[in-house]
């Protein structure tokens, strides 16, 4: 494709976006810029390939929930309720956190779990602060 080309103006650009699957789909946008010129000499078919639709996209309400508990994609903070224990755990997780505060304490490979059966040690699973969330930007 020339780039410094002066357009003709009886030629008429046209655009198609394809999904991009494999190289397959190059062919096929080749092909049909090649029948589009052969049959319309005056139209010109630019094609642009785009990802196919993920699972993801077809639930775009998915984290628009208002209890922060039900978030997923955060980073939390959690202390502990021991009086004199200072105490506490930042952490990050794709999930929902209230399913992530139920591993911590009931996972017993996991730090948070071990400070919570220290003998007076309670993890405060109730009152998770929350620090922050990943926004997803979705382009088009």
């Amino acid at each position: 494709m020339n780039v410094n080309k002066v357009p003709n103006p009886e030629e008429k650009i046209k655009y198609l976006s394809l999904p991009f699957i494999n190289d397959k789909s190059e062919i096929i946008g080749r092909k049909m810029q090649q029948t589009v010129k052969d049959y319309f000499p005056n139209i010109i078919l630019r094609v642009a390939f785009k990802a196919p639709a993920t699972i993801e996209s077809h639930f775009p309400y998915k984290d628009k929930v208002t209890d922060p508990k039900a978030l997923s994609k955060v980073v939390y903070h959690l202390k502990c309720k021991a009086k004199d224990c200072i105490d506490s755990y930042i952490g990050e997780s794709k999930r929902i956190c209230n399913i992530r505060m139920e591993d911590h304490a009931t996972d017993p490979k996991l730090h948070v779990y071990a400070h919570y059966q220290l003998p007076g040690h309670e993890m405060d699973f109730e009152n998770v602060d929350m620090l922050g969330q990943k926004m997803v930007h979705q382009y088009f």
